[in-house]
């Protein structure tokens, strides 16, 4: 390797930016999920069997920790739509997998400034690593 004496060897790893673990949590509720899409105004979040339990209009708490960038957030946020179908792949019943495949939209209903910093600089980051 040609370093430069004194200089600290860099290692980047790569960690991939979705899916990533949000927990959402009511007075009477509290569900795990996987964010797959984020943007400023809300996220998409795999939902399989919990779809069941949500309804469009439903508030949450929200948290869940930004990947490479490691920022957390607490939001508030509104289950906007509840997007489910079922699964009708051969042999996925015998593997243990549910049945119903599903999604949620959820918006955030007052992002904080720190919040919307953090994911901004988030999807600054992915669209850097897409270049």
């Amino acid at each position: 390797m040609n370093q430069k004496r004194g200089s600290p060897e860099q290692v980047v790893a790569r960690t991939k930016a979705y899916p990533f673990p949000v927990e959402l949590k009511s007075e009477a509720k509290s569900f795990s999920l996987q964010v797959v899409k984020l943007s400023e105004q809300g996220f998409l979040a795999e939902a399989s069997e919990v779809t069941a339990f949500l309804q469009p209009g439903e508030k949450f708490n929200c948290s869940f920790s930004l990947p490479v960038l490691n920022h957390r957030l607490d939001e508030s946020i509104m289950i906007i739509k509840v997007y489910s179908q079922l699964n009708h792949r051969p042999g996925n019943q015998s593997q243990g997998q549910s049945p119903l495949v599903g999604m949620i939209e959820a918006h955030f209903q007052s992002l904080s400034t720190a919040g919307r910093g953090h994911i901004v600089s988030f999807l600054r980051a992915l669209a850097k690593q897409k270049k």
